[in-house]
């Protein structure tokens, strides 16, 4: 009986095996007779506007065609996984890192150049990863409502009257304030409770909220941008099109005495297995010609990690700048505050609505 049950299994693994292998052969073939390749991506890591825009450029220059496909959100994207896979997928490089351990990423012929500068992210990038910009938290202040420009974190939560600043990104805020001052927040409470730089922060953060001045808000953004508080704590992509004369973008304020490093995401193309690989050498090809891949971080909120891409607007210009000042950082994949991050900003946020 037990030699049945087990044989049953192997069957049953043996064909699942054959049919992943049959369905990325399919990819394959269809798109070496198309010439098309499959996008996902979710609506946090890029903007849909700034995507169309960019493939409706690509197939106008090249006459590739990319169906691209946008999640409202992860769950939504990793579900879809589980029944098929796109040819690319547009992801932080810590999850290109994490389907690279797994074997799911294709490497192109012929490595293409990055600087030195971006080599911590991960060896996958100008083989089977393809950058095009850093999002990390901004602060945007809308100088209609505060004069306020803080040179440190102690000045930001202490500055303003009453309610002054919004943010659901407070999990990275002290995340980039400790790595500052040396510390590295895991993202979990107990351990990182233990730590000094930690405690001192955090109640720092504490004591704005129960002094009133801090709101947590997923549409912190929206917020300054309506003038109804003066500052938010943001990721970058969130920012993307903004075009406005009273909102300036700055990187977060960091603690007093703390070294100028800002931890960013690096964003980018990821190639995975049973893509067509000429037409997705096609693409980077393309992308990484004439400027496109600068314009079009820019376009989505991201600190490119090509210069000299002239901006559009006083937002793009100040994620130029934060690209020339040598301050953004890329992280080691295996950095643990990353995969520890969702849970740990939940239970932040909890704590401040409640001092609140």
């Amino acid at each position: 009986m037990k030699k049945s049950w087990i044989r049953r299994v192997l069957i049953l693994a043996a064909a699942a095996l054959l049919c992943l292998g049959m369905a990325l052969y399919s990819r394959s073939r269809d798109g070496a007779a198309t010439g098309r390749l499959t996008l996902w991506y979710t609506q946090a890591d890029f903007s849909p506007d700034v995507m169309a825009e960019l493939l409706a450029h690509c197939r106008a220059d090249t006459g590739l065609g990319i169906e691209a496909t946008a999640f409202p959100d992860e769950a939504a994207l990793g579900a879809a996984f589980k029944e098929s896979r796109p040819d690319l997928l547009l992801c932080s490089h810590f999850r290109a890192a994490g389907l690279s351990a797994g074997g799911s990423l294709s490497a192109l012929e012929g490595e293409r150049d990055f600087s030195e500068a971006l080599s911590s992210a991960g060896p996958e990038i100008g083989s089977a990863f393809f950058p095009l910009g850093g999002r990390l938290p901004l602060l945007v202040v809308n100088t209609a409502l505060t004069d306020l420009r803080p040179e440190s974190l102690e000045e930001l939560l202490g500055g303003g009257e009453g309610l002054f600043l919004a943010s659901d990104d407070w999990a990275d805020l002290l995340f980039t304030a400790a790595l500052s001052r040396g510390c590295w927040l895991q993202g979990r409470t107990e351990a990182d409770a233990r730590d000094d730089v930690y405690r001192i922060l955090f109640n720092t953060l504490a004591a704005a909220a129960f002094r009133g001045q801090l709101l947590s808000s997923k549409a912190a953004a929206e917020y300054v941008r309506q003038g109804q508080i003066p500052c938010a704590v943001v990721p970058s992509t969130e920012l993307a099109g903004l075009n406005t004369d009273t909102l300036e973008l700055h990187l977060l304020p960091l603690p007093e005495g703390g070294e100028r490093l800002h931890p960013a995401e690096l964003m980018g193309f990821a190639v995975l297995q049973g893509c067509y690989l000429p037409a997705a050498g096609r693409f980077v090809d393309w992308l990484y010609s004439g400027g496109q891949d600068g314009a079009i971080a820019l376009a989505a909120g991201l600190v490119p990690v090509h210069t000299g891409v002239t901006a559009r607007s006083a937002a793009e210009q100040s994620l130029a700048d934060f690209a020339m000042g040598g301050t953004v950082c890329f992280l080691a994949p295996d950095t643990v505050y990353y995969d520890n991050r969702a849970a740990f900003e939940e239970r932040i946020s909890t704590a401040l609505d409640l001092l609140a």
